[in-house]
């Protein structure tokens, strides 16, 4: 793939902006965009929970506990993409085009995990406790318990990446006061 391809893609991502005649730099991770992001997971992920829940298969509610079996018994260098795929997983009962808008919000939401959250987003008690109730209710086909429990472990997230941005914006601001 050419290196323009690459760089076109990765500003559909919103990566890296590509300037005319200057070249491509690397964009700002911002509060406002991080939470845009949060508040769309929230709102898709428990679209998809509410679509998927009633339609799952028990081979899909199977899929479902190894994915959590798997997250939990996880190296926490592996455990965003184990953490990602238990999500996905949750989904599979909703449609091929709500999957990938999830997923895309997925992809969206680890660029500032990784760059503001936890190191190698290790998993919490609280997120464990919050996957263990979330796979029991995939087996219960408990929509509502389920919706309950992804509000707020979503916001919980949006709330932590909204906090360490805020935190790198004051060092940044004292470290150029402390040099200027």
């Amino acid at each position: 793939m050419p290196v323009r391809e690459v760089f076109r893609l990765l500003e559909a991502e919103g990566l890296v902006e590509l300037r005319p005649h200057r070249g491509v730099v690397v964009t700002e991770l911002d509060e406002d965009e991080a939470l845009e992001i949060f508040e769309t997971r929230v709102a898709l992920e428990i679209l998809a929970v509410r679509r998927s829940f009633p339609r799952l298969t028990d081979e899909q509610v199977k899929a479902i506990e190894t994915a959590h079996e798997t997250l939990r018994n996880a190296v926490p260098k592996h455990s965003a993409d184990l953490h990602r795929d238990f999500h996905v997983s949750l989904y599979a009962g909703a449609g091929p085009r709500l999957r990938r808008l999830v997923s895309e919000q997925l992809d969206a939401a680890q660029r500032y995990h990784l760059r503001f959250g936890r190191l190698a987003m290790e998993v919490t008690q609280q997120d464990r406790d919050d996957h263990v109730s979330l796979a029991a209710a995939a087996v219960k086909r408990n929509t509502r318990e389920a919706v309950k429990i992804l509000r707020a472990h979503l916001s919980r997230g949006a709330a932590e990446i909204t906090k360490s941005i805020e935190s790198h914006k004051k060092k940044t601001a004292k470290s150029a006061v402390e040099q200027g």
